[in-house]
């Protein structure tokens, strides 16, 4: 019974990190002059997701060596009961087993959002660092403000990039 819900927990985990999400989106939701980063907090908090998941998982793979070790020494107190005791102790490696498969995937998954969410972060940090740097040089002249824009970054203007990489 309990297995089943740890199973369960884990599908959850991997359907919510597989999930896609505009993170960096968020600036838009928050107005154009907020100046917070929103993406850190979602980062620690999934960071403090994965601890919270692997101590679990810890947990229960020690449970699950407590209970064999018991059926261990159940087989060599009683030896009349190890028939039935090996194909408890099959049924709790096939559990270990497809946790750990389970555990690999969500890992996997939870690696996949963590690479995008650090990205995003630095697309973030990159808008904002370009943004301010328009500012300051009061390039806001029609003939020096070319409304070229990057593919995949709207609204920040080409001779904004171009200053940002020098």
């Amino acid at each position: 019974m309990r297995d089943m819900w740890v199973c369960n927990v884990l599908e959850s985990l991997e359907l919510e990190y597989r999930r896609e999400e505009d993170w960096c989106g968020g600036n838009d939701k928050l107005g154009s002059t907020a100046e917070t980063d929103h993406v850190s907090p979602l980062i620690n908090k999934h960071l403090e997701q994965k601890e919270a998941f692997l101590k679990a998982c810890t947990l229960a793979r020690r449970n699950a060596e407590v209970f064999l070790k018991y059926i261990h020494r159940n087989n060599v107190s009683m030896p009349g009961v190890a028939t039935h005791n090996r194909s408890t102790e099959s049924q709790v490696k096939a559990i270990l087993s497809e946790l750990l498969q389970r555990e690999n995937r969500v890992l996997h998954f939870w690696t996949m959002k963590k690479r995008r969410l650090d990205q995003c972060q630095q697309y973030v940090l990159f808008e904002r660092h370009a943004k301010q740097a328009w500012k300051r040089t009061g390039s806001h002249s029609t003939a020096s403000s070319s409304l070229d824009v990057l593919p995949g970054i709207p609204a920040i203007p080409m001779q904004c990039y171009r200053l940002c990489l020098s």
